[in-house]
């Protein structure tokens, strides 16, 4: 992850992501789930029951994931009794067994060794666009599962999660999955879905889903994806970690703001990666998408101990869930900004890799991997994203004039700009130097990004003026910077412009480094949403 988050609150963050993955065959009653799931120090929890049933056991040795008005499912999945978590008061108690008929039924343990993995062969994209308006996903290409929520235990809280009628909804769809919780003290809430008891769908690229939001009092619009595997999912929950203390960091994508209109997001596998420095680590060459017991969406307070804020909401749609990649994204780049616009920002002489800069750069924002760019938060918010990236594009490029760095100005000796690096080693003979409307720089940049493009490290790292002559992946490369090793994307939405001046070339410009080149990408921005037709508001900061 790329978000610069406190080790402390990534693991409250994560951990409050974790065990509702205790049955997979979860179906709540019609309007409330009122069972608690485990936070820090709170008891393992105790396994589902059978269809219809409560479930006596608890995560916090209090109440299964379902209890209340009990699951309604085709058969219980797991019983047996929960066991303490690290610092728990009490283990949870026995579930009822599971009716005759149901899902194999496990006790705590790894479950893609007790039960096996089921491959799916990739016939079928579709998981889940509710229409038959129930709570198991389409069963199709080895998929068996339902959908499931869970949230903390705070007295007076209110939850629904059911499949309601939207219009407009996704496209080709009359019903979404809706979630709106209330009134929370603990940590918080979770809403997700499995596919089986454990799943490989590496046979795909990735995952994708339609959402929106509405931020009220005491609310958060962001939310983190995550894919529950056995590395970082306790034993109790079917994982196969056994130090509490050290699981659910699970591979995650980065965390993004839900738009408050119907938004269709797209993420490869390789976009989830574990947090650095904390937790259990997988071992080199692990597929999580190979493993996958749940991928849920989690309520997010960046830097914040849930807990320690009160009365929390969250409220979220989700709509036409899917292996499918494929297709046009909505919203974002292309919907915000018209060539005309564009061509208003720029009306100087351009250099001949921006001939089509316009064109090049709508078609490199269709890179699934991109799918947050301008397309977080309110339209407003969005346009003035955008805002801030031609900004610092134009900045970098002397407004679309340099496709490569001045020689005079290169801060490294022969404009080599060569660190040692033992995974993007330098090629003899080469120049890193900026290349391109973000000024790719250094050689483990340019390595990092050839590795990204799937076309092999040595590829840039050996010819690196390709970034200077071709437009498409010269826009690739802007965004690419933008979204990953800088993160000016999340640093602008978390923070305002002046985060992504520190995040692109803190170092020489900001605490009074360079005032001048600051004035010149801050009044870029103040012109560029002026353009867009939004005021520049809080975002217009400095650094």
């Amino acid at each position: 992850m790329n978000e610069v988050m406190s080790l402390k609150s990534r693991f409250f963050l994560i951990s409050a992501a974790a065990v509702a993955v205790a049955s997979l065959s979860i179906a709540c009653s019609s309007d409330t789930n009122s069972g608690p799931r485990n936070g820090i120090g709170s008891g393992a929890n105790g396994p589902v029951g059978t269809a219809g049933a409560s479930n006596a056991g608890g995560l916090n040795g209090s109440g299964g994931l379902t209890s209340g008005a009990g699951a309604s499912t085709a058969g219980g999945q797991i019983s047996g009794a929960g066991t303490p978590g690290a610092g728990g008061v009490s283990s949870g108690g026995a579930g009822t067994a599971g009716s005759a008929g149901g899902p194999i039924v496990l006790g705590p343990g790894n479950r893609c060794e007790l039960a096996g993995v089921t491959v799916a062969k990739g016939t079928t994209l579709l998981v889940d666009d509710v229409e038959d308006d129930d709570l198991q996903v389409l069963p199709a290409d080895g998929r068996d599962a339902l959908w499931f929520e869970s949230h903390d235990t705070t007295a007076g809280a209110l939850a629904s999660f059911k499949i309601e009628a939207t219009t407009p909804g996704a496209p080709g769809t009359t019903k979404a999955m809706h979630y709106n919780v209330s009134g929370l003290d603990g940590w918080g809430a979770v809403v997700g879905v499995p596919f089986n008891l454990c799943y490989d769908a590496s046979t795909y690229a990735g995952f994708s889903f339609w959402i929106k939001g509405a931020q009220g009092s005491g609310g958060t619009d962001q939310v983190l994806l995550a894919l529950h595997t056995p590395i970082s999912e306790p034993e109790a929950s079917g994982g196969a970690c056994k130090d509490l203390a050290n699981c659910y960091n699970h591979f995650s994508a980065d965390v993004f703001t839900v738009p408050t209109t119907w938004t269709r997001y797209t993420f490869t596998w390789s976009q989830f990666k574990q947090g650095a420095g904390w937790g259990i680590q997988a071992p080199a060459g692990y597929v999580p998408q190979k493993q996958i017991l749940a991928v849920t969406l989690s309520p997010v307070y960046p830097g914040t101990d849930p807990s320690m804020i009160k009365a929390k909401s969250f409220d979220i749609w989700i709509d036409q869930v899917s292996f499918d990649l494929s297709g046009e994204l909505t919203g974002g780049f292309g919907s915000l900004v018209t060539q005309q616009q564009f061509d208003s920002m720029f009306t100087g002489g351009r250099h001949a890799l921006y001939s089509q800069a316009y064109a090049n750069l709508l078609e490199a924002a269709k890179d699934p991997r991109f799918a947050l760019f301008a397309r977080e938060g309110s339209a407003d918010d969005q346009k003035r994203e955008v805002a801030a990236f031609l900004a610092n594009v134009g900045h970098e490029s002397g407004d679309l004039g340099y496709a490569e760095e001045i020689q005079a100005n290169c801060k490294s000796p022969g404009c080599v700009y060569c660190k040692a690096s033992g995974e993007y080693p330098c090629t003899g003979g080469q120049q890193y130097f900026g290349r391109g409307p973000m000024q790719l720089t250094w050689n483990d940049n340019y390595g990092a990004f050839s590795d990204f493009l799937g076309i092999g490290k040595a590829q840039l790292l050996t010819n690196p003026a390709k970034v200077s002559q071709d437009g498409q992946l010269a826009w690739k490369a802007a965004l690419w910077y933008w979204m990953e090793p800088s993160n000016a994307h999340k640093a602008f939405l978390n923070g305002g412009f002046g985060d992504t001046i520190k995040a692109i070339n803190g170092a020489l410009e900001c605490g009074g480094g360079n005032p001048q080149q600051v004035a010149s990408r801050r009044q870029r921005f103040q012109t560029f949403c002026a353009a867009l037709g939004v005021s520049p508001g809080a975002k217009d900061t400095g650094c």
